[in-house]
């Protein structure tokens, strides 16, 4: 939960930031891609080359800001 709440904080700060954007997407949506991230998608930014790698693409635009926290 501690790391769900850091994700909202740091959505939150980059839509406030650039003073644009809505905050409901990406604090909604927070939990969900957190466990999505955390329990099923096959990742790894270090390994950006890897052929098996799993790709998430969210075509929202107000959703955005959660992508990058």
């Amino acid at each position: 939960m501690k790391t769900i709440n850091e994700i909202k904080a740091v959505t939150m700060d980059t839509i406030c930031n650039a003073k644009s954007g809505h905050p409901g997407m990406a604090l909604s949506s927070a939990p969900i891609l957190y466990t999505l991230f955390n329990r099923f998608l096959n990742a790894t930014p270090t390994k950006s080359k890897w052929i098996n790698r799993d790709r998430f693409v969210m075509s929202a635009g107000h959703g955005s800001a959660l992508l990058y926290a």
